[in-house]
């Protein structure tokens, strides 16, 4: 219910705006008491039953003010947010050079072994003949192959680092791949670090670390 507490409230422009609205006429040049006592007639009051107190000067500066407080907490926020994910980058681009810092230069090529010249021996049977019995680089090759096979196979510094650089490549790419599909809430920043570390990681790539 409209009263005149309520419109005292609004100034002339809302109060002539209201009116406006209606087939009221002959408002125009009217003061603000001539324009209350007009719309709060019997036959007018329920036309502006809708119109509720305008906030006073504290509450609109209170209402500002606690706007203002919500806005630097959310910036804050923000930056806080921000300043972790660039910590957290930094310190994964840092690993990831400590491992290929440590990691030994992919060799170019097998390494082939000069096979040893054939030698021979003479073995001397029992009816007294004589036999010439060459060993050489086959016979050599067959016994190595043998020993290799005997033996446990660990997994070489160099695999290790290989197999931990691939799973962080992984790892980044899927990364990327889920700020780039929530472009609303990811920053250009946070797109090009993640970019940049991946960018790394191929350059790693090509010098021959990861195959």
């Amino acid at each position: 219910m409209v009263s005149r507490k309520i419109l005292k409230s609004h100034p002339v422009s809302v109060l002539k705006k209201e009116i406006s609205k209606t087939n009221i006429k002959g408002y125009s040049k009217m003061k603000k008491p001539e324009l209350i006592d007009l719309m709060m007639k019997p036959e007018h009051a329920d036309r502006f039953a809708h119109i509720e107190i305008a906030p006073s000067r504290a509450e609109k500066k209170a209402q500002k003010e606690k706007d203002a407080k919500s806005q630097k907490e959310g910036d804050d926020f923000l930056k806080r947010e921000e300043a972790r994910m660039q910590k957290e980058e930094a310190a994964k681009k840092k690993q990831m050079q400590s491992i290929l810092a440590k990691s030994p230069p992919k060799k170019k090529g097998k390494e082939v072994k000069k096979a040893k010249k054939v030698t021979s021996f003479t073995v001397t049977k029992s009816d007294g003949s004589k036999k010439e019995v060459k060993t050489g680089r086959v016979k050599r090759r067959a016994e190595e192959k043998k020993a290799k096979e005997k033996k446990p196979k660990k997994l070489s510094a160099e695999d290790e680092s290989k197999n931990m650089l691939k799973m962080m490549l992984k790892e980044q790419q899927a990364e990327l791949a889920k700020l780039k599909k929530n472009k609303s809430s990811t920053s250009k920043d946070e797109i090009k670090q993640k970019t940049e570390l991946i960018g790394t990681i191929k350059a790693g790539i090509k010098a021959g670390f990861i195959d």
